[in-house]
């Protein structure tokens, strides 16, 4: 093998190969017609091979040398095929839109409960874990306060119970975040979560800004045990301990006892009579038979439910019995026949043992297609 040194016939030699060898790959490449054209003008540019001809260093080739750099430099242009830019997904596919739910799902399975306006992360890291979290919201009937709830999709952490706990009252603390605008929250704005930590069978919330509140006892009342649903039902917890900037208080907002451990108040008080679980507000399902989930605290544990279409037309209405009476909320499902694709009203209400008027009406807002 012969070797070449200085800028003359060892130039020349391997500028020859090394543009032959681009013309063969060329010839074995079903790229566009000008681009072998736009390679060799990129070749006799100002390339790295020119900045180090350009150097004061003299080169050294052997013809096999050149040979393999101008073999590296065709898998390096030719390995990309026609050198089209590279694609990248589509945002509308990477998120879910608000109201994208697809499935209905029972209340007690918090892992597959529709979840409009979420965005499903994928398992990986600590901060993509996502789940569907409970989340109660007041809800006002006849003036008197009363707990609605909703499953909410949120990024998790690692997904253990303190983890959830942390999401869900994050999100309970900020009433914007219903998805039913007829549901808020009436915390203090200032109030925000400081931590949260799980011990057995108990939940420690730890809040700061939240020590002052407008006087409305019955409000405040349900806003207490709204924190205290969400935690426990978050946590998978029976009770939990409040604390206000790190430390125990004796009453919260000078109205309620809050030291040691807090536990859900009775349902039957605390609770709306009756819930639509499913679907959830801008919930969107699939076409044909759409399955309703509903629970409520109603007299002989009956109540009714009715879908409505756009133009306010009853389509569905079936008296429904649940599967306990009160003091306990019993719940059910039943199942639509099948709707054409548009917008409807799923409605949840009893019927007054007195005068037959209809009672606690809970409404929501789903689309079909």
């Amino acid at each position: 093998m012969t070797t070449h040194h200085g800028r003359g016939t060892g130039d020349e030699v391997t500028e020859q190969l090394l543009r032959q060898t681009l013309e063969a790959y060329a010839a074995t490449v079903g790229a566009d017609a000008g681009a072998l054209s736009a390679i060799r003008t990129r070749v006799r540019e100002r390339t790295w091979w020119h900045r180090l001809r350009g150097g004061n260093m003299p080169l050294v080739f052997t013809t096999g040398t050149a040979s393999a750099v101008a073999a590296t430099v065709a898998a390096v242009v030719f390995g990309v095929g026609s050198c089209a830019p590279p694609t990248t997904p589509d945002p509308a596919n990477s998120s879910a839109a608000p109201g994208s739910s697809t499935s209905a799902s029972p209340a007690p399975d918090p892992a597959t409960s529709p979840t409009p306006g979420g965005t499903p992360s994928s398992p990986g890291s600590p901060s993509t874990v996502s789940a569907n979290v409970p989340i109660y919201y007041q809800g006002e009937l006849k003036g008197v306060p009363k707990l609605y709830r909703e499953y909410h999709r949120l990024a998790v952490g690692d997904g253990g119970k303190a983890a959830r706990a942390k999401a869900a009252v994050t999100a309970m603390l900020d009433g914007r975040t219903a998805y039913d605008p007829d549901y808020i929250s009436t915390w203090p704005a200032s109030a925000r979560l400081r931590g949260v930590k799980v011990d057995g069978a108990t939940v420690t919330v730890d809040l700061s800004g939240a020590a002052v509140n407008g006087y409305d006892p019955p409000s405040n009342r349900a806003a207490l045990q709204q924190l205290i649903w969400t935690a426990t039902a978050a946590s998978d917890t029976d009770a939990m301990v409040l604390l206000l900037d790190g430390k125990q208080v004796d009453k919260l907002w000078n109205q309620f006892p809050v030291r040691g451990p807090l536990r859900r108040g009775p349902a039957v008080d605390v609770l709306a009579p009756v819930w639509v679980i499913d679907p959830q507000q801008n919930a969107v399902v699939a076409k044909g038979p759409v399955t309703i989930k509903v629970a409520g605290i109603v007299y002989e544990a009956t109540m009714r439910v009715r879908v409505r279409d756009a133009a306010g037309k009853i389509v569905f209405d079936r008296s429904v019995n649940l599967d306990a009476g009160p003091p306990s909320q019993g719940a059910a499902t039943v199942r639509t026949p099948a709707l054409p694709a548009g917008k409807y009203s799923v409605e949840g209400f009893y019927y007054s043992p007195d005068d037959s008027s209809i009672q606690a009406l809970d409404e929501h807002q789903f689309t079909v297609g």
